[in-house]
């Protein structure tokens, strides 16, 4: 049988798992009924069945009466809450905005930064890099000779190669110019993808003699065949030359490009593959199963290390940098977005904080209604639930509103976004986001609905009741409460805005940089020329000639030239190159135009030195160049480069081909205008035509004027894009502008919600002050007197968040350090404009209060008293 003082202490336990209320409520007559029924048992076997009826009872009604008591909570809860309509209102408007953001911006967060790849274990795959220091370069592309090399890492399953390329598809009424990349055949192997329909490339098929071989994307297979599977095995006509379609990839593959429409075998001739100088590949492996990044890293180092000492070419370098594909894709803008997730955070703490001090001033109001509820016999602890019970329901119904927000917002940030971000098609709120959101806003209501109700509960009950509700308002615990959460706020902006400051002043920096040309009112279109139809420079120079001649002639032109490649945003490709009578090879790259000889002149690049090119630089004189200022400084720094000559090919071969420098042209930064400057040669189209080449025209009616020329020129020669070159240089800086907009959009969010809380501070600490200003002012104290009592304490609490939030400012300043330019973190400017910014929220906010504190009439004060 069991012992009477066992039965007893378990069943005390037992009933712990009863509310806190119910149990000072009921637990005595509970225990002493279970007493005087196990008194009342007649035997052995009966007290067991009693004591396990009894415990199984409390088990299984305990989960109920906390039901009960929570469905009562929230009952209570809403009741409150629409009789206090505006307070509710403004909290969950707060609240959704606070949360609405954070749900936008992590949708974004979560498609991009960790959205699943389409490719076969994604982890695996990493870009291959040089470094490329003397170029300016940590990430630089390669050559075959050097992919053949790291082939050869155990730490690798395979490597392989790709470059961009474009083709002419004829056959239909209009050509049509398709964008897509020459691939090693082992390439969609290497990336673990397989056609939807057909097949991939098979081993050798980038080799020459082999037959054309061509993949379309899933995009150009729905857009120009009707999705007809029947396209696998069909022959298509790709600037004049025959390609066997032998698979269609699947959807959702945009690599190494997001408008890519095919891919084709890379097939080049001995010398490309043999140039170890030249840098024109793009690299992609895939590590073998168990192998790290930092284990592939560290091997492909030591084979960097023998390279250098076997290959001249390599010296220079600074090895090889490997990245993670997922990282690489996002690399330009994982900063960005790291930084604005910390600045949505930001807002929603300010949020929270501004919600926990309404909730602090809310429950002041309530001090009578809580004290006589205490007297009907509620503990402090059912006082803090039921307070805290509100607060989590109103966080909870703000996240359900920011939920709501967010899905308005995904839209808004998806037209704001740079295009070349990837996995946008993906971009969504989704399910994960909204159970963070609703999870995130609970907890929130937890942390911050906590020691406002821990404050309302500790309350003296005659004063409570004396004052109607007013005692608990003037505490002091809960005047220190808010002040802390105001300066918490302030800090918090602070950050955001000296960030935003810092960013501003970066892009305006950028913005003055000169790009080198005049870029007003100039257009720039792509001409591809397909190799069948101009396999000779003959042919080149005579369709590029005779657009440029009737351009030139068209009303509405000012000028038209070419040039092999402007970048606009891509990065050249260069090689090594040779001075004559200096020994050793320049490793440090080179990069190559072509130019027509009105590009300086219509681009309004100043000529420093020698001259132009003109009609003396044909196809059979000697070969001529023009570098800019920036290779004369660094090769001629001591003498002139005029007269002198370079070449790309081995010196010592006696075929080589060597370049007389007849002039020197100021740098441009076609690249970007945050971009380094390159060191540039420009060579005569005549001598050195290209089949793919940029049109240049300056003037009005540009793209009809060029259809024209083209039509007449070669009808079958499409133009592959059409850009102004002022809108594609501030395309370059759309990440920039993106980034720059947010943090200042949400610097300013942050400011305005500081500035209502502090509003709302001040007007609650001048209404409990109002007696002691009435009693002052009946004493003789003049208005700026109450004036300053009012600004010295908004003074004092923006004295300490300016001081926080300023050195926050210089601790978290070093995450942006990448998003910079013309500036440091430390510059004063920013600062001194988030200081300013702070204080005139703040004197804004205190202005009204102020007024009312110094027009309080001293008969109303002491009728009061």
């Amino acid at each position: 049988m069991i012992e009477p003082r066992l039965a007893l202490w378990v069943h005390r336990r037992l009933l712990r798992l009863y509310p806190a209320q119910f149990r000072q409520d009921y637990e005595r007559e509970v225990v002493s009924v279970f007493r005087r029924q196990w008194e009342r048992q007649p035997g052995a076997v009966w007290t067991w069945l009693f004591f396990l009826e009894a415990c199984v009872s409390i088990v299984w009604n305990a989960p109920g009466e906390h039901l009960h008591m929570l469905t009562s909570d929230l009952s209570y809860a809403f009741r409150a809450f629409r009789r206090s309509p505006g307070f509710t209102a403004v909290a969950i408007a707060t609240l959704a905005l606070g949360m609405g953001v954070n749900a936008a911006l992590f949708s974004v967060v979560k498609s991009v930064l960790y959205g699943t790849l389409p490719y076969d274990k994604p982890d695996q795959l990493v870009r291959v890099w040089i470094r490329n220091p003397k170029q300016g370069f940590d990430h630089d592309i390669s050559n075959l000779p050097r992919l053949e090399d790291w082939r050869r890492a155990a730490s690798f399953q395979g490597v392989a190669g790709f470059t961009s390329a474009k083709l002419i598809l004829t056959g239909s009424a209009e050509p049509v110019q398709l964008r897509g990349a020459q691939v090693t055949a082992d390439f969609f192997r290497v990336m673990g993808v397989r056609p939807q329909f057909g097949q991939d490339f098979d081993v050798g098929d980038d080799q020459q003699g082999r037959p054309r071989k061509i993949v379309i994307s899933h995009e150009l297979w729905l857009r120009q065949f009707g999705a007809d599977p029947a396209v696998v095995g069909r022959q298509l006509e790709l600037s004049g030359r025959s390609y066997e379609v032998t698979g269609v990839a699947p959807p959702l593959i945009r690599f190494p490009q997001r408008d890519v429409d095919f891919w084709t075998p890379l097939v080049v001739d001995d010398r490309a593959r043999q140039n170890r100088g030249a840098f024109w590949l793009n690299v992609v492996g895939r590590l073998r199963d168990g192998t790290t990044l930092r284990q592939a890293q560290s091997e492909m180092d030591a084979l960097s290390r023998t390279l250098a000492a076997q290959h001249a070419e390599d010296r220079d370098l600074a090895g090889v940098a490997l990245v993670s594909l997922r990282d690489d894709l996002t690399g330009p803008i994982r900063t960005a977005l790291a930084v604005l997730s910390g600045a949505v955070i930001f807002i929603l703490l300010i949020c929270c904080a501004n919600i926990a001090g309404m909730l602090s001033a809310r429950a002041g109001t309530r001090s009578s209604e809580l004290a006589i509820r205490t007297v009907l016999g509620a503990g402090r602890s059912r006082v803090v639930r039921q307070l805290l019970t509100e607060a989590v329901l109103l966080f909870f119904i703000g996240g359900i509103a920011g939920i709501a927000a967010g899905y308005g917002g995904v839209g808004v940030l998806l037209r704001l976004v740079p295009p070349e971000l990837p996995q946008l098609q993906d971009t969504r709120l989704d399910l994960t986001v909204a159970g963070l959101a609703l999870a995130a806003s609970t907890a929130a209501g937890l942390l911050f609905g906590l020691l406002p109700a821990l404050q309302a509960s500790q309350h003296d009950l005659a004063s409570s009741i004396r004052e109607g509700g007013r005692g608990l308002a003037g505490h002091s615990h809960s005047r220190r409460f808010r002040s802390v959460l105001i300066a918490g706020e302030m800090a918090l902006a602070v950050i955001l805005f000296t960030g935003a400051c810092l960013l501003i002043r970066s892009l305006e920096r950028v913005q003055q940089v000169s790009v080198g040309f005049d870029p007003r009112d100039v257009a720039l279109a792509e001409v591809q020329l397909p190799f069948a139809r101009y396999a000779s420079d003959a042919k080149m120079r005579e369709l590029y000639d005779g657009v440029l001649e009737r351009l030139r002639h068209t009303s509405g032109i000012k000028s038209a030239t070419a040039i092999s490649n402007f970048f606009l945003g891509r990065l050249p490709e260069s090689g090594p190159f040779s001075i004559e009578g200096r020994p050793d090879r320049i490793s440090m790259p080179l990069t190559t135009d072509a130019v027509s000889p009105e590009f300086f002149s219509a681009m309004k690049i100043p000529l420093l030195r020698g001259r132009f090119f003109d009609e003396r630089d044909r196809a059979d004189t000697v070969p001529v160049v023009i570098v800019n200022r920036t290779t004369a400084d660094t090769y001629w720094a001591n003498g002139d480069p005029l007269g002198k000559r370079i070449t790309f090919d081995d010196p010592n071969n006696q075929t080589a081909r060597w370049y007389t420098i007849v002039g020197v042209v100021a740098d441009t930064r076609r690249a970007g205008a945050d971009r380094p400057v390159f060191t540039e040669s420009y060579h005569p189209l005549a001598q050195e035509p290209s089949l793919t080449m940029e049109i240049v025209i300056r003037g009005s009616g540009a793209r009809a004027a060029l259809q024209a020329a083209l039509h007449v020129v070669d009808p079958g020669q499409p133009v592959d894009r059409f850009v102004s070159i002022d809108a594609a240089l501030g395309d370059q800086m759309a990440s920039r502008r993106f980034t720059t907009f947010l943090l200042s959009l949400f610097a300013a969010t942050a400011l305005v919600i500081t500035g209502v809380g502090l509003y709302g501070l001040v007007s609650y600490l001048v209404t409990q002050r109002s007696r002691e200003f009435g009693v002052r002012v009946a004493l003789g104290a003049q208005p700026r007197t109450i004036l300053w009592i009012v600004v010295s304490q908004v003074g004092r609490l923006a004295a300490y968040g300016l001081l926080v939030g300023t050195l926050g400012a210089l601790g978290l300043g070093r995450l942006i350090d990448s998003l910079l330019f013309g500036v440091t973190r430390f510059d004063p400017g920013s600062y001194f404009a988030a200081a300013a910014g702070l204080l005139l929220i703040a004197l804004a906010a205190a202005l009204s209060p102020a007024v009312r504190a110094v027009g309080t009439s001293p008969m109303t004060s002491l009728r009061a008293e």
